[in-house]
């Protein structure tokens, strides 16, 4: 009996080391499958993140797609409109080469249409150009963007695959876990099983022993009497074998708790195991779904392709497209510069038709009445005087009424011509107080020649900028005094040891050692010129004019153009601009001069006579021109030969105490008027007697 229960006990005792076995079983397993959920919550993630980055990518892609096509629509629609623009230029320069036979009024206003058109085109030009190369630029930038998408692309797609692989290795590590469940569920049932049945054997055997005992003990009971020292011992063992049954017992309703507890576990990872198992079909779904979305995305990239394809075709199109437009630009530029050079040579032979050296006459405003009579279509101005009635005719005559713009829009002319790199003066000449200086200068609000040639000159540089030129702008700023120069954006005090020696330059000017030379860029400083020399210039007092200009004051703009030609030939233009306001002539039984006045008056009388005897010279075709007598004509000797323009403009006052003055300015503007410069061969000039 006793070695039953011994092999009772170690078999339990078998049954709880298989019991733990399995529960540590159970417990590894649990690990596996959380570190598994861990896992496949990591790859969830990871997931998630690539297809927000994949959703990123694929609206950005599709966004620069739209505007990709959007931009190559509108360069196709610009590009269209640019070739009709060259259509019509290209019509309009060959009507302009048909009328280029007409007379030289209409050549001039449709060259002038022609260049403007030409100017507008080639900003056009520029501008296209520009769009062109940006347009450029973004396309192989949004090309080496769709590079890198499609390498990043490339790179999700190997992610996905690797997520694949180890999805289809979680699955087939989830499948084997799910065997070894499966084997340890069924060798636990097996083992309860056994369990049991060995404990109801045990049960049996228990109960066997008990019966058996009690026949025992009722035997011995019989034989009392005779087993007494027995009795002793056996209820000794009895006794201890209680002690053991009852170890025994509570052995095995720890073995059933512990049995309990090890099915309620059981039963609980079962639970887990086949939430697990949910989690693993809905991952898979997910997979699924991802795939679909991968295969959408792969179409999609395709589609793409096949679009960044087209648009590459399309941009090849575009770069022969411009290629041509360049050849075309390159050909008009080539038919601009002829153009230009075919307008500065009609300009110049329409002002050598017109006279190289010409004359107008501007009579004063005056409250008084006037006694001067102006006829405009005739050019004439007639001069009562002594009775008789003087008759004179010039280029061009403005009446008291006329404004300053009406004069300049006469003298532009000349101004253009310096422009196209020709040495040209104009003078305002006259008595004192007949308006010289107005017509010169002007106010702020009524602005003269010197103002508005120059911002003519500025304007004329910006618009030929845009065709290539490159303009430098010096100007100066001097009075001549009595023979003397004076620099009159130079202090006085600063003027000390100055020479201004009068010396033969380059390009075919005339130099002044020591005069300054500003740099124009603006209006601005233009303005502030005329006003330091404002300052500086010698001015008096005398009886026939209240601030009197004692000096002959010229304003002096050096112009160089340059632009570089086919070939690195460079072109250059070199024109000069004076700008002379004379001293006012006065006859000093008028002025009442004396002393230093006198002096003045006598130095501006011998100066205006030396400018008198060079147009003589020039009106007679002398070989000798006596330049070198004053300071001002061998200055101005540049514009007063060769292919040099000179413009007099002779200012007259209208009041009869002044017709003696205004007679004398005429007959010096009618002298001049017959003078010839350059190619032109015959020309009306002033005409009219009459004593004083």
């Amino acid at each position: 009996m006793q070695f039953e229960h011994k092999e009772a006990l170690e078999a339990l005792e078998s049954t709880l080391s298989e019991k733990n076995d399995v529960v540590t079983i159970h417990e590894q397993t649990s690990q596996q499958l959380a570190a598994l959920q861990k896992k496949l919550e990591e790859r969830e993630q990871r997931v998630e993140i690539l297809q927000a980055e994949l959703d990123h990518l694929n609206q950005a892609l599709s966004s620069d797609l739209r505007r990709k096509d959007e931009e190559v629509c509108e360069q196709a629609a610009a590009l269209a409109e640019k070739a009709e623009l060259v259509k019509e230029l290209q019509s309009q320069l060959a009507e302009a080469e048909a009328l280029h036979a007409s007379s030289s009024q209409q050549l001039q206003q449709q060259l002038k249409e022609k260049v403007e058109t030409l100017e507008r085109l080639e900003e056009e030009l520029a501008q296209y150009r520009s769009e062109a190369s940006s347009n450029d630029v973004e396309f192989h930038k949004t090309k080496a963007e769709l590079s890198a998408l499609l390498h990043k692309w490339q790179e999700v797609e190997e992610t996905n695959r690797t997520l694949q692989e180890e999805r289809d290795s979680l699955k087939l590590a989830g499948e084997d876990l799910q065997g070894q469940l499966d084997a340890a569920r069924k060798q636990l049932a097996s083992t309860i099983d056994e369990k049991t049945s060995a404990i109801d054997e045990l049960r049996n055997q228990l109960e066997s022993a008990k019966s058996s005992l009690q026949h025992e003990r009722e035997t011995s009971n019989y034989k009392i009497s005779d087993l007494s020292k027995d009795l002793d011992r056996e209820v000794g063992e009895k006794r201890t074998m209680q002690v053991r049954l009852e170890a025994q017992d509570e052995k095995i309703g720890d073995m059933k708790a512990l049995l309990a507890v090890c099915q309620s576990q059981l039963e609980s990872r079962t639970a887990e195991v086949q939430k697990l198992e949910a989690r693993a079909q809905q991952r898979d779904k997910e997979v699924e779904d991802l795939r679909s979305q991968l295969m959408t995305l792969e179409s999609e990239r395709a589609s793409a392709q096949s679009r960044m394809q087209a648009a590459e075709e399309d941009a090849d199109a575009q770069k022969a497209l411009v290629t041509s437009l360049k050849e075309q630009v390159l050909d008009l530029k080539q038919k601009l510069a002829k153009a230009e050079g075919l307008r500065r040579r009609l300009h110049n032979e329409l002002q050598e038709l017109k006279g190289n050296i010409r004359v107008f006459a501007r009579v004063r405003p005056s409250s008084e009445r006037s006694v001067v009579g102006v006829d405009e279509e005739l050019g004439t101005v007639m001069v009562p005087h002594n009775g008789q009635s003087n008759g004179f005719r010039f280029d061009r005559v403005f009446p008291a009424m006329s404004s300053q713009e009406d004069v300049f829009s006469e003298v532009s002319q000349f101004v253009q011509s310096a422009l196209d790199g020709y040495n040209v003066s104009l003078f305002a000449y006259g008595q004192t107080g007949s308006g010289k200086t107005h017509t010169m200068f002007g106010s702020r609000e009524d602005q003269g020649i010197i103002p508005r040639s120059m911002g003519q000159i500025l304007g004329g540089v910006e618009g030929m900028r845009e065709s290539g030129w490159e303009y430098q702008l010096e100007a100066s700023f001097l009075e001549i005094y009595q023979e003397h120069v004076r620099d009159l954006l130079c202090a006085e005090e600063e003027r000390e040891g100055k020479k201004y020696t009068i010396t033969l330059g380059e390009n075919g000017r005339h130099d002044v050692s020591d005069l300054i030379y500003r740099r124009v860029r603006t209006m601005e400083d233009v303005e502030e010129m005329m006003a330091e020399a404002e300052r500086n210039k010698s001015i008096a007092k005398t009886d026939m004019n209240e601030r009197s200009s004692r000096s002959h004051t010229v304003f002096s703009m050096r112009i160089t153009g340059r632009k570089a030609g086919v070939g690195g030939q460079q072109q250059a233009l070199h024109g000069t601009l004076h700008l002379v306001d004379l001293a006012g002539s006065e006859r000093l039984a008028k002025s009442h001069a004396t002393g230093e006045r006198l002096k003045e008056t006598q130095a501006i009388n011998k100066s205006l006579s030396a400018l008198s005897d060079v147009f003589v010279a020039l009106s007679k075709k002398s070989p000798h021109v006596p330049y070198r007598n004053s300071k001002l004509t061998f200055l101005l000797q540049p514009c007063l030969s060769g292919d040099g323009k000179a413009l007099l403009i002779a200012n007259c006052s209208p009041i009869e105490t002044s017709s003696h003055e205004t007679l004398c300015t005429l007959r010096f503007a009618s002298m001049v008027s017959s003078c010839e410069l350059g190619k032109v061969s015959s020309r009306g000039g002033g005409g009219g007697g009459g004593g004083e």
